[in-house]
């Protein structure tokens, strides 16, 4: 009951919302994560299907794939690939 001082006054109207907002949030991050998975799993695929073709890269040796979320400055990219070009160190 001590909360009561700090919180004034609610109602449980108010939590079930608050509580409904953090269960589709939670929803909606499960998803987007499945949905991260199956475009990263597409994109290894689409690599690997050139590289059966044409036994390369093209004009790159190698492709680095991440295989969690990047931070490039304020911006989080989900998905990315590092193409390293032929003729670099």
């Amino acid at each position: 009951m001590n909360y009561r001082t700090c919180v004034k006054n609610f109602s449980w109207l108010t939590v079930r919302e608050v509580v409904v907002d953090w269960l589709e949030e939670s929803r909606r991050s499960i998803k987007e994560h499945h949905l991260e998975a199956s475009v990263r799993t597409a994109l290894i695929t689409a690599f690997k299907n050139y590289f059966f073709i044409h036994g390369n890269y093209g004009k790159y040796k190698k492709v680095d794939i991440a295989d969690k979320q990047i931070k490039i400055g304020n911006h989080t990219i989900d998905i990315s690939a590092e193409l390293t070009p032929i003729g670099s160190g």
